[in-house]
C-alpha cells in the first residue's frame, strides 16, 4: 500500500538519479552507450536482466504480466536480484501477477501530474568556486553529524560552525551558485 503524503514534484535529483552512467576510463564508450540505449528500448533484454530466463525464472501469463513457473515458491526460482527499478526503462518491465495491471498506467498518470521545479534542467558548475566548495565541504562533514545528533552542544557548536563556513568561502559559493540560477532562470 503507497499513501501519497505530498503532491508529486519533479526536481533535478529525480531526473538524475538513475546512476546510470559511462565510466570516463570507459575502453569503449560508444559500445556502452548502445548498451544503455537498448536497456531503454528492448523490454526482452531489460526484462532479462531483471527477471532472468523465461521459462526458467519466470513464466508469462499474458503479453506483460509474469509468475512463478509451476511448483517453484517465492524467492526460489534461483534469481531474484530485485533490481527491476534500477536499470533501464521500467515502462518496459512485466509485472508479476501479484501487481496492478494498471501500475505502468498510473505511474505516468502520477509523473505526469507532478509540479516542476523552476530550477528543472539546472546544472551547478562548482569550478569557480572548488576551492572553496572543498573547504566547505571538509567543515560541513566534520560538524553535521555531531550537530544533527545531538552528540554536539547546538548553542555553542553551530556559531563555531556556522563561522568556520563563512570564513572558507561559503558567502562566496552562494554567489556563484546565484549568479548561475540568475543566468539559467534567464535563458528560460
Amino acid at each position: 500500500v503507497q499513501v501519497e503524503l505530498t503532491p508529486p514534484y519533479t526536481t533535478n535529483g529525480d531526473l538524475n538519479g538513475s546512476m546510470t552512467a559511462i565510466s570516463r576510463t570507459s575502453k569503449n564508450p560508444e559500445r556502452a552507450m548502445m548498451l544503455i540505449n537498448l536497456l531503454h528500448t528492448d523490454a526482452k533484454l531489460v526484462n532479462t536482466l531483471v527477471n532472468g530466463v523465461e521459462g526458467k525464472h519466470y513464466v508469462k501469463s499474458s503479453d506483460n504480466i509474469i509468475k512463478l513457473p509451476d511448483g517453484v515458491q517465492a524467492g526460489g526460482s534461483g534469481y531474484s536480484p530485485g533490481i527491476n527499478y534500477m536499470f533501464g526503462n521500467q515502462f518496459l518491465n512485466y509485472l508479476w501477477d501479484n501487481e496492478d495491471p494498471q501500475k505502468w498506467e498510473k505511474f505516468q498518470a502520477f509523473n505526469d501530474s507532478a509540479t516542476q521545479s523552476a530550477l528543472l534542467g539546472f546544472s551547478y558548475d562548482a569550478e569557480p568556486v572548488k576551492n572553496e566548495e572543498s573547504a566547505i565541504v571538509n567543515i560541513f562533514e566534520a560538524y553535521i553529524d555531531g550537530l544533527t545528533t545531538g552528540v554536539m552542544d547546538p548553542a555553542k557548536d553551530l556559531p563555531v560552525f556556522l563561522d568556520k563556513m563563512k570564513k572558507a568561502g561559503s558567502d562566496k559559493v552562494l554567489a556563484e551558485k546565484q549568479k548561475q540560477v540568475d543566468a539559467f532562470m534567464a535563458a528560460k
